[in-house]
């Protein structure tokens, strides 16, 4: 019953914070690439493009 307790409590602690990070992470590297393809898309003409890294 105790060692049920604690495998619960490291996985509250420790498991949950870092896969809500990462998904985070990865919800923001998947923004980041469709809105740049998107931009470049929409804006071809823009001096401003020159400037994307």
């Amino acid at each position: 019953m105790i060692i049920g307790a604690l495998v619960v409590a490291v996985v509250i602690v420790f498991a949950l914070p870092i896969a809500f990070l990462m998904s985070g992470t990865l919800g923001a590297i998947t923004m980041g690439y469709l809105l740049k393809e998107n931009a470049e898309a929409t804006h071809s003409k823009s001096e401003l493009i020159e400037t994307n890294v």
